[in-house]
């Protein structure tokens, strides 16, 4: 069903190794050989938020923990048929990068570097210096904001992204990777004190981060989400909206891959 929505590559949420008896490890290869069977890609989402020994988000980041899942993710994974790679290099995105700060990134990237290791790092952040750091940047969601406010948002991040390397001789070019999102809804969370809910409007919402995303001239798009039911951000076909959604994401898709690349994109 999202081959034929136009979608190429799943992004699959990683906790590490040790979390829960080794279901990263089991939904990771899951996702890769489903991945390959349907002609497609895949790689690995860091939940940045609870990179420590016992996944507590409540703890903070270890550093050192996060290191080991970015070796893990390159070195179980990165070499696999169907893992996503762009120029000979696995793609690993990040959630919620700015909670760690600029520093200890700058130190985990430089150990991987020094290691032989030279994943392409997407990061989940806005108006950071983690651009340095990182090969890219796109935010999880930007749901919550819309017309005027959403384009400018978008249109500032896609320019500072795609012309940062023009800041010295010979950087490398960073990736745009703009997000789209049909609404919101956590209300039905019990830890959300103050539930947050952004309507679909049969579709319209989607339809607008999409026209917008496209017009940014963005590198990539990413879907949030495929099957996050709980906070109603799913495309993934249901009772309540059918096959909507995968119909809406057909038809952006088409129009975003058939849309004249940018002189400075690199090739998506």
């Amino acid at each position: 069903m999202a081959r034929a929505a136009g979608i190429d590559a799943w992004v699959v949420s990683w906790q590490g190794l040790e979390a829960g008896a080794g279901f990263n490890d089991r939904r990771m290869r899951i996702a890769l050989d489903a991945a390959a069977a349907a002609g497609m890609r895949a790689c690995a989402y860091t939940e940045t938020y609870v990179a420590n020994p016992t996944n507590d988000a409540a703890r903070g980041i270890d550093p050192r923990t996060l290191f080991d899942w970015l070796v893990d993710l390159v070195d179980r994974y990165g070499s696999h048929p169907a893992y996503l790679r762009v120029g000979g290099r696995p793609v690993i995105f990040t959630y919620a990068a700015s909670l760690l700060p600029a520093a200890d990134w700058a130190e985990v990237v430089a150990r991987l570097r020094s290691s032989g290791r030279n994943p392409l790092i997407v990061g989940d952040f806005s108006r950071s210096t983690l651009l340095e750091t990182f090969d890219g940047e796109y935010q999880y969601s930007n749901v919550f904001s819309s017309g005027s406010a959403l384009a400018d948002l978008d249109r500032g991040e896609s320019l500072r992204v795609r012309t940062f390397d023009l800041l010295r001789p010979g950087d490398r070019r960073r990736v745009w990777v703009a997000s789209v999102t049909p609404g919101f809804d956590d209300s039905h969370l019990a830890d959300r004190s103050t539930p947050r809910i952004v309507e679909r409007r049969d579709g319209s919402i989607y339809d607008e981060q999409w026209s917008n995303a496209i017009e940014t001239g963005a590198d990539w798009i990413v879907v949030t989400s495929w099957n996050e039911w709980w906070e109603n951000t799913e495309i993934e076909p249901g009772e309540r909206y059918g096959r909507l959604y995968l119909d809406r994401t057909r038809h952006w898709s088409q129009v975003f891959k058939a849309s004249p690349p940018r002189r400075d994109q690199p090739v998506r």
